[in-house]
């Protein structure tokens, strides 16, 4: 290709429902080493996003993996031709859950709600997926009602049904149609690509590196070195998103570094990897079912630094422990969730998030934890300001945990009063709170309104599932990663699958 003269390219991709592009696929695609593939999202809203071959060329897939490439530069520029289409979305109420085994009593709740004049509709999330002769069917049915096309709407419609029938209700997104638009990508030699929707990059040799990318906290505008391709394409906002495709080790081993330093002992990083790992494969096909990607690289899912943070020390973690999960007793995977510091004591998993109470989730005691102590002082009027309740009259906590973290707690002011029913909740109504395990004192001003808040608090996260802190200090005293788990996913087997 000339340098210096402007070459463009249009690259033919036709459109897609969402249910037939790979994109937005729910399938399974594996490696020929018989490891998983993971798309995570690793830049998301953006107006513009460059890729630059670290120590090569990059290649410019036209139509995909396998597809014609064009042979750039080492640097590419991609933006939106114009604005594009956002996505369609429909809100459905999900009023009840089973897993994929409990027919029977879907059947009965499908009866239920069409007694009530109403038109159930069911909706599959979750992965099944067989490899080595081995099964595993993590699906679950939602069963919704009342779909809407406002989310406002929806969203008032589930609280009057919560309340008429005494039910927990959430939304599920349905993608109606995807969003579309012009991609258009410039390396530093004027070649200009266009692609309708999506367009794939892949280096010659070595890493990319992309700029911005998506922080731990989901803001900001980081760089990052990745490994394996990485495509362009349209979120349901109608903006610009970066989607890593990565193998499973990869992908855990630039993960571990973000959720536990390397400098950890070695069997605290297995049992870290075990959970990442199963964390991984019980997120996959429940989350961000309205995007173009399988898990986001934030804290919303699990932290994903990529190649950058890479570690001889985790990637052995990764490796040491190859195609182990966490299973339940029926076979199904656990939730295994994780917190940095449990402060002494794990948190029931149903005390922490407005969820059913699971087995493997218990809040067991953690004399391992290195205790992390806090102090927060907050003012009554930023309080109030932020309740939205006028002068605090009164703090009261209603309820703790077996952690002893606050799960319940109730604020009263001179405009009403609202209560707090997790852990999660109480956290955010105090201004994101390291943790929900607390004591307080308070001071008030001569009219008796709440002046100031002093909390003094233990541990840091919601402290349900494995405690990192505590984990570390199991495999200092020499306990293995088996062990570890065991202590804090109770009833659980290591199934290794591949």
């Amino acid at each position: 290709m000339i340098r210096g003269l402007v070459a463009i390219l249009a690259l033919a991709c036709t459109s897609l429902h969402a249910e037939e592009s790979p994109l937005w696929s729910r399938q399974f695609t594996w490696t020929r080493d018989h490891l998983p593939l993971v798309t995570v999202s690793i830049s998301q809203g953006r107006d513009e996003i460059t890729l630059r071959g670290v120590s090569a060329p990059v290649r410019l897939l036209s139509e995909g993996p396998g597809g014609p490439e064009v042979n750039g530069g080492t640097r590419w520029r991609i933006r939106l031709e114009k604005p594009a289409q956002p996505a369609r979305l429909r809100w459905h109420i999900v009023v009840a859950s089973f897993s994929s085994s409990e027919r029977t009593h879907l059947d009965r709740e499908l009866q239920r709600w069409r007694s009530r004049d109403l038109r159930p509709q069911t909706f599959e999330i979750g992965t099944l997926f067989g490899v080595s002769g081995q099964v595993v069917d993590d699906r679950r049915l939602l069963v919704t009602v009342a779909p809407a096309e406002d989310e406002a709407a929806a969203r008032h419609q589930a609280q009057a049904l919560a309340a008429r029938f005494r039910v927990h209700t959430s939304l599920h997104r349905e993608i109606v149609e995807p969003p579309h638009g012009l991609l258009v990508a410039e390396d530093e030699h004027f070649t200009r690509v266009h692609g309708d929707s999506v367009l794939w990059f892949a280096p010659q040799e070595g890493l990319l590196a992309v700029e911005p990318v998506d922080p731990p906290s989901g803001t900001g505008a980081a760089r990052g070195l990745y490994s394996g391709q990485i495509y362009l394409t349209i979120d349901a906002l109608g903006r610009l998103t970066a989607v890593n495709v990565v193998p499973e080790d990869r992908l855990l081993g630039g993960l571990l570094p973000s959720e536990m330093g390397a400098a950890a002992p070695q069997e605290a990083l297995k049992a870290q990897a075990v959970a990442a790992r199963t964390e991984l494969f019980a997120k996959l096909g429940t989350r961000h079912l309205d995007a173009p990607f399988r898990l986001c690289s934030t804290v919303h899912c699990q932290v994903y630094g990529g190649a950058s943070k890479e570690d001889p020390r985790t990637a052995a973690a990764v490796t040491a422990t190859r195609g182990e999960l966490l299973a339940r007793r029926d076979g199904h995977l656990v939730d295994a969730v994780y917190s940095a510091s449990c402060g002494g004591h794990t948190e029931d998993n149903d005390r922490a998030w407005a969820t059913d109470p699971d087995p493997a989730l218990r809040g067991v005691a953690d004399d391992h934890c290195a205790k992390s102590d806090w102090s927060r002082r907050l003012e009554g009027s930023a309080l109030a300001q932020a309740s939205h309740l006028g002068a605090l009259k009164s703090f009261e906590v209603l309820e703790r945990g077996v952690s002893q973290r606050v799960v319940r707690l109730r604020l009263t002011g001179t405009e009403g009063t609202i209560e707090a029913h997790s852990e999660l909740a109480v956290r955010r109504l105090l201004g994101d709170l390291p943790s929900a395990l607390f004591t307080f004192s308070l001071e008030r001003s001569p009219d008796g309104t709440l002046r100031t808040l002093q909390l003094t608090g233990k541990g840091h996260g919601h402290g349900v599932g494995l405690c990192q802190s505590g984990a570390m200090g199991m495999a200092a005293e020499g306990q293995g990663y088996r062990e570890i788990l065991q202590h804090y996913y109770r009833g659980t087997t290591i199934r290794k699958l591949y």
